[in-house]
């Protein structure tokens, strides 16, 4: 069942009915699969956050913040704003910021901006 909601996640219709049809379980059932996840909602917010955080963290991606929201399946940006923010204690702006920070040069290696952004990428 997760391969489903990974196939799908830059869906912005993406809704617990269309991978319960998708995967041939009930609704009801499908619901109660993922409740000690938090619920269907909140795993597919927490699944979307992984593309958005690895597209913030290429130096070469220029698109906007909102650009990056939509394709990773978020409706707005505001509410990719504050799902990131929840995921990982810092807007996405100021995590992209922190990545550019780090990488600027061999001098930071040793800062801790630096091991940030060695550990965002290893949790990858």
């Amino acid at each position: 069942m997760p391969g489903s909601i990974e196939a799908n996640l830059a869906r912005l219709d993406l809704i617990a009915e269309l991978i319960a049809l998708r995967t041939g379980v009930s609704r009801s059932v499908h619901y109660r699969m993922f409740e000690p996840l938090g619920g269907f909602a909140t795993r597919v917010r927490h699944r979307r956050l992984h593309p958005m955080r690895r597209a913030l963290s290429r130096g070469d991606d220029v698109r906007s913040l909102r650009e990056v929201a939509w394709t990773t399946g978020f409706t707005s940006a505001s509410h990719a704003n504050r799902s990131f923010l929840e995921a990982f204690g810092m807007t996405p702006g100021e995590f992209r910021l922190c990545i550019v920070v780090a990488g600027a040069g061999p001098a930071r290696d040793a800062s801790p901006k630096a091991s940030f952004k060695r550990w965002f990428v290893e949790v990858r």
